[in-house]
Order: C-alpha cells, then sequence, then structure tokens
C-alpha cells in the first residue's frame, strides 16, 4: 500500500490507496463444466450468418452473436430473462461479463436486437 501526500496551503493530508486488481479470465475463473462453456461451443458449430444477417445490423451496435449469446444462457439458466435482468446479468456476473469482454449492454441494446 503507497500514500500520496496532498499539500496545501491550510493542511497536509496523507491519502492512502491500494491498487486492486480485478482481471477476469474465462479459462480460470469459469469451471470447466458450466452451461456457459456447452453454449459457446455449440455457438460456435453453428452457421449464425444463416440466422442474422450481419450486414443489415447498424455497425455502432454491440456484436450480435456476443448479445444472442447471453440471451441464450440466460434463457438456459432461468427459462425466462426480462431485458433489464440480461443486463443486471452482464453487469454483476463473471460469466456473461467475460462473454460479453466487460461491456455491459443495456437493456435498450438488447431489445433493438430482438426488434431487427
Amino acid at each position: 500500500m503507497t500514500s500520496t501526500q496532498i499539500n496545501q496551503e491550510n493542511y497536509t493530508a496523507y491519502q492512502p490507496y491500494m491498487l486492486l486488481d480485478f482481471n477476469f479470465s474465462f479459462q480460470n475463473d469459469v469451471l470447466k463444466d458450466d452451461l456457459s462453456i456447452t453454449i459457446l461451443e455449440v455457438l460456435r458449430r453453428i452457421n449464425l450468418s444463416k440466422f442474422i444477417d450481419f450486414l443489415s445490423l447498424d455497425p455502432r451496435s454491440y456484436d450480435p452473436v456476443m448479445m444472442l449469446t447471453v440471451i441464450l444462457m440466460a434463457f438456459a439458466e432461468n427459462g425466462y430473462a426480462s431485458l433489464r435482468r440480461l443486463e443486471k446479468l452482464c453487469r454483476y456476473d463473471v460469466r456473461y461479463r467475460s462473454i460479453t469482454n466487460g461491456c455491459v449492454p443495456s437493456y435498450k441494446s438488447f431489445e433493438r436486437l430482438m426488434l431487427e
């Protein structure tokens, strides 16, 4: 732990801080028999261009394969997941966070994907 000295005219303060390392590795942090591993393997084997028209998607949007993976994983785990629940899972669950590469798509992003 290190400290930073803050000098101003009226006072001197020492502010301690610690560098916290929160690096997540999907291979190290997720169990080998987890449902997410199975879903990722299945989606790698499917030719998704038959089902998703990648040319008509907005280039500013999130990766549709990543979004589809999140949706399928939530449905496989819970049987149903609302759009806001999908956003919450992407924000707080390590597995979803690894799939989205640290991005947190909003519920509106999932809605736009489903409507296209």
